[in-house]
């Protein structure tokens, strides 16, 4: 009963990836990779014993591969309050941690447990990148998630799933994005031809929102080409962006929930006074 039929493969698609996805998370699977898993990988990769200081000078201590294990099995809260009597140090009061928490800990974590050549962006790629494994017989599809560039400009497609399929053939469609900053938090990490890691900050604000129109090619969609070794949509006006990525679906829906909620809220003139204590 579908009017375009091929729309039939996409749910076919999902329902086999969504049956693999349940067989995965009902075989204990984590079980594979648990405690007693990673005390056995850290028998094969010996760190050396590292000098940390935790909150102050004053508080210094040496951390072994035992140590390392313990701070996995206690949490970094539980292991430092630990760590801190084993050696004979003063325990850190609520504000104290919180100190060290913000702005200590990461730097321990980095002297404990990275080996040469670690680089966060390249777990933080695996987390919220769709495309982990480059697998060439599809081509990308614009849609929710989608990461294009032209020029040095980054724009992250907004545009709903079920908004970016079924365009009639012969007609033309505005998808929705907003425009990427490499300044600021960052939501999106990304490693580019040169092989630089680059982060990329989200603003969900009106003002960078923009529209570009796609003229429908395959499918009732708006597929890239292959051009140069990279994949290419071209708009109505024969403008050239880049496909970069694609962002997991959860991810991409959270930065555009985040940007509706923005562009949803009620501006309006009341006392200075109210709009400050009103909570």
């Amino acid at each position: 009963m579908l009017l375009t039929p091929s729309d039939a493969e996409t749910l076919l698609r999902r329902s086999i990836v969504d049956s693999f996805d349940s067989i995965l998370s009902y075989s204990n699977l984590e079980e594979t990779c648990n405690i007693d898993k990673i005390d056995e990988w850290f028998e094969k990769y010996s760190f050396e014993n590292v000098e940390i200081e935790i909150h102050k000078s004053s508080n210094k201590v040496t951390i072994d591969n035992e140590e390392r294990k313990k701070w996995l099995q206690l949490g970094y809260k539980e292991f430092t309050d630990y760590i801190l009597k084993k050696n004979r140090k003063e325990s850190l009061n609520e504000k104290q941690f919180t100190n060290y928490d913000r702005n200590g800990l990461y730097k321990n974590v980095k002297i404990c447990f990275y080996k040469e050549g670690y680089h966060d962006e390249e777990f933080a790629i695996v987390t919220h990148h769709k495309n982990n494994t480059v697998i060439n017989s599809k081509l990308p599809q614009l849609t929710l998630g989608v990461v294009i560039k032209r020029d040095e400009n980054y724009y992250l497609c907004i545009q709903q799933s079920c908004d970016s399929v079924r365009i009639p053939e012969g007609e033309s469609r505005n998808f929705l994005f907003l425009k990427l900053s490499e300044e600021g938090e960052f939501p999106i990490v990304l490693i580019d031809p040169q092989e630089v890691y680059k982060t990329l900050k989200v603003e969900c604000k009106y003002r960078n929102l923009h529209i570009i129109e796609y003229d429908q090619t395959v499918n009732g969609t708006v597929q890239a080409n292959e051009e140069d070794g990279g994949y290419i949509f071209k708009d109505i006006n024969d403008n050239s962006y880049t496909w970069i990525l694609d962002l997991k679906e959860s991810h991409a829906q959270r930065i555009l929930n985040k940007f509706a909620s923005e562009i949803s809220r009620v501006g309006l003139d009341e006392s200075e006074w109210l709009r400050r204590w009103k909570g």
